[in-house]
C-alpha cells in the first residue's frame, strides 16, 4: 500500500481521496435508500479505507485536524445508506479507540454537522459521540455539552414527528453526558455550565433536555445548603462590637448579595440584596462607616439603597412617634432619640454625596399612603428641613422642579387638617419643632425667590398662620437668645444676611469679653462668661445653624492660639462657657464627623504649631473630661501622635506635661478594642507618629490595651507581623520591662515579642547600679559646700537623674527638703522630671523592701512630697508605681506603699469625698457645674509649682474641669489590675482589694465606662477569678453601685442578680435555665433592629454606650461572668436554655428563635472561652449520637431549624462562626484534628459535620487563606476514615459536589498530590467520581479570578 502523510496531502487531495475511497456507482447512489443492505466488501473494500484513514490522520497538524475531520463528516452527511454511515463512522470509533485519532476533534466535528432534521445521520452521529466520549478530558466534554445545547436551544418548539428519534437520541446523549454514574465528567462543573447558562428565569432550556438539565441543577441544591449555611441572612452584627471593616458581613459591592462563591442553586433568599442587613445597621446609630464598609458604598457617590434605607429608617421614626409620641417634645424620650439619629444619618450621607432628596421623600410619601401615620409629622419635617437648609455645608445639589414637588406633596399629606395650625408658644422649645412645618414652606418660598422660580401653588391652608408669622420675624428679629431666637436661626439660616448676626450672638455668649472677670485658679485668671448655653437650646438649632456657630468657635479659640504664652496674655485665656459649649456641639452626631475633623487639623494643629500652651492645656482639658468617648476610631490615634509631638518638646510646663499624659491614658483607655490592631497596623512603619518617646506608662498603658484586645477578640496576632513589629518600636522609644505576674496575663504572642526585645536586660543589674549611684551621689552632696557647683552638677551631668533620690535620702534623714534641690528642680524640664520619678519610685521601693520597718515613714514622706512640696501630683506618683517592673518582695512593698498612700493620709480621700458630694457627673445637665468645681478647687488648689521656689503665672495654666481625683480613675484602675495579679504571689491582696475599693470605688461615680471596664477586668482575669465569687460581686457592686443615684443596679442587670448583688450572702446564688433565658431574651429583644433607643432614664448621647444593643451585650456579657458559677457552667445552661426552647417551638411557632440564636452566638464570641467550650462539647457528643434525620441536611428556614436540636445546634454553631473574629476560627482545625476526628466513623457523621463547617470557606478564604487548606485536609482525612468503615455510602454525590466546589472556589491545585494520594485510596465509587479532582483548575466556568486567589492560598 502507498505511504501517505499530511505532508504531501493537502485538504483538497484529501477531499480527492476520499471522493474516491467512498465512490459508489451510480445505481446505487441512486437506490441507496431503498436498499437494505450494501456489501461493503463489493463496494470499497473497509480494511483498505481504514488503512487509509490510519495513514492520513495521525499525521495531521492538530491545528488542521478540525478541517481534515470537517471533509470526512461532511461525505458521511451526504449518504443516505444507514450502513454505509454505521460503517464510516465506526472507522473513526475504530481509529479513535487504537490511539489514532483524538477523541475530541471528532466529536467536535460530529456536532457541527448535526442536524435534527436529518434524523438517521443525527442519530448515527450521536451514538458515535457516546462511544467515544468517554476519551474526551471533563473539560472536553464540558465544551460538548455546550456545543449541544447551542444546538438543541436554537431548535423550534413544535418539531415534525420525523424529528422524534433524533429528538430522543439529543435527549438521551445529554442524558448520559450528565450521568453521575458514567461519570465522564463532575456533574458538579456540568451544573455550574448549566446554572450560568439559565440562572436567569427568561431564559430557559428546550423541552427536549429541560429535564435533564434541571435535574442536574437541583441535584447540587445539597451542596448550595451545605456552603449558604443555616439562617446566614438572619445573623445580625451589634454596631460597636462588630470590627468597623466588616469583613465577615461584606456583600457584594455591585448586587449587595451576599458573596456566596460558585453558581450553584442557593435559596432565592441568598440570590437577592441583603437589605435585611443594611437595614439593621441603617437603624443603628454610629453605623456610617460599618455600613459603608460592608455594602461597599463610595463616598461622592450616589447610591439609590442608601436612599431606601434611609426611607426605611423615616417609616420606623413614625411608627415610634405613633405609640410613643410626646407633645413637648422633651430630649428625654425615645421620639427624640430616634427622629435625631435619623437626622444624623440624613446629615452624614447627605455630606458625604451618597443621597439624591426626591427619591428619599418618594419612598416615605409611598408607604405613609398606605399607612395612618401622623404623630410625627413635625419631626419628620424637622428633620426634611435640616437636609435642606444644610445645602451650604454639605454642597447638596438639588433641582428645584425634580425635588420640591414630591415635598410639596408630602406636606399635603400629612397636612391635611380641617383647620390652620395654631402659632405655639415660642418661648416654650416645643415651638422650634411644631413650627418646622412652616419653616420648611418659607425656606421653599425663598428658595424660590432666589432661584428665580414660580412656585405653582400658595401657601397650604393648614400652616397659613405659621407662616404669616416667621415672615413677620424678618421685619424685628429676636434680640435675646431665647427659643425665638433659635427658631429663627433655624428657619432662615440659609439666608445668611438675616441670622449672622443672631448666630454671631450665640457665639459670642460663650466668649464676649465685656463679660464678669471668672477666677480659674490664682493667680491665673480669663475673661469670658462661666455659663455655657443650655443644652436645649444648643440642640434645638438646625445641622446647620449649629455648625455655623462652632465654625464662630473655632474661629475665635484659633484667634486666640495666633497669641504666644506670657504672663500677659494668659488672660486671653478661653472662657470656660467656650470650652464647655464647644464639647456639646461636638457630641451631637450630625456634628461629631466633621466637627472633630476640623478639631483635629485646625484647632489642635494650629495649637500645638504656635505652641499656645494656654489654649492647648484647655483642648486637652476638653479632650481629658469631656468629649474622650465621642472621638471618633480614625481620629484617636492622630490625636495621640499630636499630642507625642508636644510632649517631646523640652521647654513645656510641667503642668502641661501632666495634662499630655492624662489626655493620652484616656484616648488609649476609651479605644475600641475590636479595630485597635488594624488602628495600631497604620504605624508599624512611623512609630514616632504614635508612641511616647519619653512617656513610659503612656507606652505600657498602650501595651496593655493591645494585651486585652488580643485576648479578647482573639485575633491572630501574626498577621502581617504587626504585633512584632508594635513591640520592637515602643521598646526603641521607650526601653522598659514588666512585672512578671503582669507579663504572665499576657497572651503568649506578647510575651514571646518581649522575649526578644529585652533579652539584654538584668534587674538585678539595675537594682545594684542604682543603690551604688544613690549613695556615690550622696557622697557628692555632703561633700560639697558650693551651692553654685551643687547647681552646675545637677543640671549639666547625668547626675541630675537621681535629683529626686537624692533628695529623698535627705528628707528621710533630716525630716526636710534642702531648699536648693527646690532651686535646682525648678530648672528641670518636665520629661525629666518624670524619668527621675521613675528612678526615685525604683529606690524607695528597693530600700524599703529592705528596711520594712520604715515603710510607714516613707510613706508619710512621699505623702509630704505630693501635698506639701509639690514635686510630683499623687496621680502620676502612683501611676509610676503600679506600672514598675517590681517582682516578688518589691512588689508586695510597692503595693503596700500605694495602699497606704490612698487610705492613711487624709489628704487625697478629704479631696474624694469633698468633690462627690459637691459635684454631678452629669455635667451636661447642670449649667452651673463650672462654678462648683471652681469653688471646689478654692478649697483644694491644683498645684503644679515646686513650693519654696518663686511660682510663675506661665507655669500655671488655667484648669476647667481637671481635678487630682478625676485624673486618678484611670489610674485607679490599673492599680486594680495590678493588684489582681498581686494574688498570685500575696495571700492577703484579695483583702487588700477589697478594702481599697472600701475606700477609693466611690471615685467610680465619675468613671466614664464602668461596665467596658468591669467586662475587660473580668474577661482578662477570667481564670484567675473563676473561684473569687466574693471578689467578682465586690468588684461589681462597688464600681456600678457607685452610680447607683443615677443609674441603679437594675439599669444594668436582671432582678436575680440585683437581689444576689444586693445581698450579703455571696453563695445563695442558684443559676437556673429560667435565668439564663431572661438574659437571651434581653439581649435578643435589645438587639433587635426595631429596638434601637428603647426608653431608659439617661441621655444616650453622654452615656457610656451609644445603641441598645451594645449595652445589652456588655451588660449581660458582665452578669454571665460575675455569677457565682463555673465559665463551663453558665455557657452550659445558656446553650440548654436555648436549645429546649428549639425543640419545644412548633414548626409554625413564630417566635424570635433566629433573634435568640443570633444573640447566644454574639455572646459566646463576647465571652472567654471556658464560656464556648459546651458548645463545642454538644457538638461532640451530637456527633457520638450519630442520629440525624434527612432533612436536616437542607435547613435554612426557621421552620426547619423549629424542633430540631442536632438542626438547632447547627443553626447556632453557622451564627457563632459568623461573629467570631478570624483568629478564633483559627484554632478550630486543632479542634478537629484532637476532638472531632476521633469520633467520625459514619457517613451521617461526615456529613453533618460537612454542614456545620461548611459557610467556613467563604469567610476563611476571604480573610485568612493558609487556613482553608488545613480545613480542607482534614475533611479529606474524615472521608478517609469514614470510607474505610462504610461500604456503602448514600451521599457519595454530595461528597463529590462538595469537594469539586471547594477545588473550583477554593483551593485550586494546591495540595494536589496529598488529594491525590488519598483519592486513589477511596472506594472505587468515590474513586470514579473524584478521579478529576487532579486535573487544572483554572478553567473552571466562572472564577476567572481563581488564579489570583490560589495565588493567596500558597502564601
Amino acid at each position: 500500500m502507498m505511504s501517505l502523510s499530511s505532508d504531501d496531502i493537502s485538504v483538497d487531495r484529501f477531499e480527492k481521496i476520499l471522493e474516491g475511497t467512498l465512490k459508489i456507482s451510480n445505481l446505487e447512489y441512486g437506490f441507496q435508500s431503498y436498499i437494505k443492505k450494501v456489501i461493503v466488501s463489493q463496494a470499497v473494500p473497509k480494511t483498505s479505507v481504514l488503512e487509509t484513514m490510519k495513514c492520513i490522520f495521525p499525521t495531521v497538524p492538530k491545528d488542521n485536524l478540525h478541517c481534515y475531520l470537517d471533509l470526512y463528516l461532511s461525505h458521511v452527511r451526504h449518504q443516505r445508506n444507514l450502513h454505509w454511515v454505521q460503517c464510516l463512522l465506526e472507522m473513526l470509533i475504530m481509529l479513535v479507540k487504537e490511539g489514532q485519532l483524538p477523541a475530541k476533534p471528532v466529536c467536535d466535528a460530529a456536532v457541527k454537522v448535526l442536524d435534527i432534521r436529518n434524523e438517521m445521520i443525527c442519530c448515527q452521529l450521536l451514538k458515535m459521540i457516546r462511544s467515544i466520549i468517554g476519551s474526551v478530558d471533563y473539560k472536553g466534554c464540558r465544551d460538548l455539552l455546550i456545543s449541544l445545547l447551542d444546538n438543541v436551544d436554537g431548535l423550534p418548539p413544535e418539531l415534525p414527528l420525523t424529528c422524534r428519534n433524533a429528538l430522543l437520541t439529543v435527549q438521551q446523549t445529554v442524558s448520559y453526558i450528565l450521568d453521575r454514574n458514567a461519570s465522564i465528567m463532575p456533574t458538579y462543573v456540568a451544573g455550574i455550565e448549566l446554572q450560568k447558562r439559565y440562572h436567569n428565569p427568561a431564559i430557559k432550556a428546550h423541552w427536549v433536555v429541560l429535564k435533564d438539565v434541571e435535574r442536574c441543577i437541583g441535584s447540587l441544591k445539597g451542596v448550595a445548603d451545605l456552603i449558604s449555611g443555616a439562617g446566614y441572612v438572619l445573623f445580625l452584627p451589634v454596631v460597636g462590637v462588630s470590627s468597623l471593616h466588616g469583613l465577615s458581613w461584606k456583600l457584594n459591592p455591585d448586587s449587595l448579595v451576599l458573596p456566596l462563591k460558585g453558581l450553584l442553586p442557593y435559596k432565592k433568599v441568598y440570590l437577592e440584596p441583603h437589605m435585611g442587613l443594611l437595614r439593621h445597621l441603617m437603624f443603628q446609630p454610629h453605623s456610617r462607616e460599618l455600613l459603608w464598609n460592608i455594602g461597599g458604598f463610595v463616598k461622592q457617590a450616589k447610591n439609590s439603597y442608601i436612599e431606601e434605607l434611609l426611607g426605611d429608617l423615616a417609616i420606623l421614626c413614625m411608627k415610634v412617634s405613633e405609640a410613643n409620641h410626646d407633645p413637648e417634645f422633651k430630649s428625654s424620650t425615645r421620639e427624640f432619640h430616634i427622629w435625631n439619629h435619623f437626622s444624623a444619618q440624613m446629615f452624614q450621607f447627605c455630606f458625604f454625596h451618597n443621597i439624591n432628596f426626591g427619591p428619599i421623600i418618594d419612598h416615605i410619601f409611598n408607604k405613609l399612603l398606605r399607612l395612618n401615620l401622623t404623630k410625627g409629622r413635625d419631626y419628620l419635617m424637622w428633620s426634611i428641613f435640616q437636609y435642606l437648609s444644610s445645602n451650604s455645608q454639605t454642597k447638596l445639589q438639588i433641582n428645584f422642579f425634580r425635588d420640591y414637588p414630591p415635598m410639596i406633596n408630602l406636606l399635603d399629606l400629612l397636612y391635611a387638617d380641617q383647620e390652620p395650625l395654631p402659632v405655639p408658644d415660642i418661648g416654650k422649645r416645643s415651638s422650634v419643632f411644631k413650627l418646622a412645618a412652616a419653616s420648611l414652606w418659607v425656606y421653599i418660598e425663598r428658595k424660590a425667590v432666589t432661584e428665580k422660580r414660580f412656585l405653582s401653588r400658595p401657601t397650604p391652608f393648614v400652616l397659613q398662620p405659621q407662616a404669616e408669622y416667621l415672615n413677620k420675624m424678618v421685619q424685628s428679629p429676636p434680640i435675646v437668645l431665647n427659643f425665638s431666637a433659635v427658631l429663627f436661626c433655624n428657619a432662615f439660616s440659609s439666608a445668611y444676611e438675616l441670622c449672622n448676626s443672631l448666630l454671631t450672638l450665640f457665639a459670642e455668649r460663650c466668649y464676649n469679653s465685656t463679660g464678669v472677670l471668672s477666677s480659674l485658679s490664682e493667680p491665673c485668671f480669663t475673661v469670658g462668661p462661666t455659663t455655657p448655653l443650655p443644652l436645649a437650646m444648643l440642640e434645638s438649632l438646625t445641622a446647620h445653624a449649629k455648625f455655623s456657630v462652632v465654625n464662630k468657635l473655632r474661629q475665635y479659640i484659633l484667634k486666640v492660639t495666633d497669641t504666644p504664652s506670657s504672663a500677659e496674655t494668659l488672660k486671653q485665656c478661653l472662657p470656660p462657657a467656650l470650652l464647655e459649649c464647644y464639647a456639646r456641639f461636638l457630641s451631637f452626631p450630625e456634628v461629631e464627623w466633621v466637627g472633630f475633623k476640623t478639631f483635629l487639623t485646625q484647632v489642635v494643629y494650629n495649637t500645638v504649631k504656635t505652641g499656645s500652651w494656654h489654649t492647648l492645656n484647655a483642648l486637652l482639658e476638653l479632650v481629658s473630661f469631656r468629649v474622650h468617648q465621642h472621638i471618633p476610631q480614625a481620629f484617636r490615634f492622630k490625636l495621640l501622635g499630636n499630642f507625642n509631638m508636644v510632649g517631646a518638646v523640652v521647654t513645656i510646663p510641667h503642668q502641661l506635661y501632666v495634662s499630655i499624659e492624662t489626655a493620652m491614658l484616656r484616648l488609649i483607655a476609651t479605644a475600641s478594642t475590636t479595630d485597635l490592631h488594624i488602628q495600631l497596623a497604620q504605624y508599624t512603619n512611623d512609630p514616632k507618629q504614635l508612641f511616647s518617646q519619653d512617656s513610659e506608662e503612656c507606652n505600657k498603658a498602650l501595651v496593655l490595651a493591645v494585651a486585652h484586645t488580643l485576648h479578647i477578640t482573639g485575633i491572630d496576632p501574626t498577621a502581617d507581623n504587626w504585633l512584632e513589629c508594635f513591640i520592637k518600636n515602643i521598646y526603641t522609644c521607650t526601653p522598659h520591662i514588666w512585672s512578671s505576674i503582669t507579663l504572665a496575663h499576657f497572651p503568649t504572642s506578647i510575651q514571646h515579642c518581649y522575649s526578644i526585645a529585652s533579652s539584654g536586660y538584668n534587674p538585678a543589674d539595675h537594682k545594684r547600679m542604682l543603690v551604688n549611684r544613690v549613695e556615690d551621689e550622696l557622697r557628692k552632696w555632703r561633700g560639697t559646700t558650693n551651692e553654685a557647683d551643687l547647681m552646675r552638677n545637677y543640671q549639666e551631668t547625668d547626675s541630675a537623674n537621681y535629683c529626686l533620690c537624692v533628695l529623698w535620702r535627705g528628707l528621710m534623714e533630716t525630716g526636710q527638703v534642702n531648699s536648693l534641690f527646690l532651686r535646682i528642680l525648678e530648672h528641670v524640664p518636665a520629661k525629666s522630671l518624670a524619668a527621675q520619678l521613675r528612678l526615685l519610685v525604683d529606690y524607695v521601693v528597693l530600700e524599703m523592701s529592705n528596711n520594712p520597718q520604715l515603710v510607714n515613714n516613707a510613706v508619710l514622706k512621699l505623702n509630704e512630697l505630693v501635698w506639701k512640696y509639690n514635686l510630683f501630683t499623687l496621680d502620676r506618683l502612683i501611676l509610676t508605681m503600679t506600672l514598675r517592673w517590681f517582682d516578688s518582695k518589691d512588689l508586695q512593698t510597692c503595693f503596700k506603699m500605694i495602699q497606704m498612700l490612698l487610705l492613711v493620709p487624709s489628704d487625697f480621700r478629704n479631696r474624694v469625698n469633698t468633690f462627690l458630694t459637691e459635684c454631678s457627673p452629669f455635667h451636661w445637665e447642670h449649667d452651673d457645674y463650672y462654678l462648683k468645681h471652681m469653688a471646689y478647687l478654692r478649697q483644694f488648689p491644683e498645684k503644679f509649682s515646686f513650693s519654696g521656689g518663686m511660682q510663675s503665672s506661665l507655669n500655671f495654666l488655667p484648669i476647667y474641669f481637671g481635678n487630682v481625683c478625676l485624673r486618678f480613675i484611670p489610674v485607679l484602675d490599673l492599680v486594680v489590675h495590678r493588684m489582681l495579679e498581686l494574688m498570685k504571689e500575696l495571700s492577703n491582696a484579695a483583702k487588700s482589694l477589697e478594702k481599697l475599693l472600701e475606700h477609693t470605688g466611690s471615685l467610680y461615680k465619675f468613671h466614664d465606662y464602668p461596665v467596658t471596664y468591669l467586662y475587660t477586668t473580668l474577661h482578662y482575669y477570667e481564670r484567675l477569678l473563676s473561684d473569687k465569687h466574693v471578689l467578682r460581686k465586690t468588684l461589681v457592686s462597688t464600681i456600678l453601685g457607685a452610680k447607683s443615684e443615677f443609674y441603679p443596679l437594675s439599669t444594668y442587670f436582671t432582678t436575680e442578680f440585683c437581689k444576689y448583688l444586693s445581698s450579703m450572702d455571696s453563695i445563695g446564688f442558684q443559676l437556673s435555665l429560667q435565668h439564663c433565658s431572661v438574659l437571651l431574651n434581653k439581649l435578643a429583644e435589645e438587639s433587635s433592629s426595631t429596638s434601637v433607643f428603647q426608653d431608659c432614664n439617661f441621655d444616650w448621647r453622654f452615656f457610656e454606650f451609644r445603641s441598645a444593643a451594645t449595652f445589652a451585650l456588655f451588660s449581660v456579657a458582665v452578669e454571665c461572668l460575675a455569677i457565682p458559677a463555673a465559665g463551663g457552667t453558665v455557657g452550659g445552661l445558656l446553650l440548654e436554655s436555648l436549645l429546649t426552647r428549639i425543640v419545644n417551638t412548633g414548626a409554625n411557632d413564630e417566635s424570635n428563635l433566629w433573634e435568640r440564636i443570633n444573640s447566644l452566638a454574639i455572646l459566646l464570641t463576647s465571652l472567654p472561652e471556658s464560656f464556648r467550650l459546651p458548645l463545642f462539647d454538644q457538638v461532640l457528643k451530637t456527633l457520638k449520637n450519630d442520629m440525624f434525620v434527612p432533612s436536616l441536611f437542607s435547613i435554612g428556614t426557621i421552620h426547619q431549624v423549629a424542633g430540631s436540636k442536632a438542626g438547632g445546634l447547627m443553626a447556632l454553631l453557622h451564627a457563632y462562626w459568623q461573629h467570631s473574629n478570624i483568629g478564633t476560627l483559627s484554632a478550630m482545625t486543632q479542634w478537629i484534628r484532637s476532638q472531632v476526628r476521633p469520633i467520625i466513623q459514619t457517613e451521617n457523621q461526615f456529613i453533618y459535620f460537612c454542614h456545620l463547617v461548611g459557610p467556613l470557606f467563604q469567610r476563611v478564604h476571604t480573610e485568612k487563606p493558609r487556613l482553608v487548606v488545613e480545613l480542607v485536609m482534614e475533611i479529606y482525612s474524615l472521608l478517609q476514615i469514614i470510607d474505610q468503615h462504610n461500604p456503602f455510602m448514600s451521599h457519595a454525590d454530595l461528597i463529590c459536589d462538595l469537594l469539586y466546589h471547594i477545588k473550583y472556589s477554593y483551593m485550586g491545585d494546591v495540595n494536589k498530590d496529598e488529594i491525590e494520594k488519598i483519592v486513589s485510596k477511596l472506594q472505587p465509587t468515590l474513586q470514579t467520581r473524584l478521579r478529576y479532582l487532579a486535573s487544572g483548575s483554572s478553567d473552571h466556568p466562572s472564577a476567572g479570578h481563581l488564579s489570583t486567589s490560589m495565588s493567596l492560598v500558597t502564601q
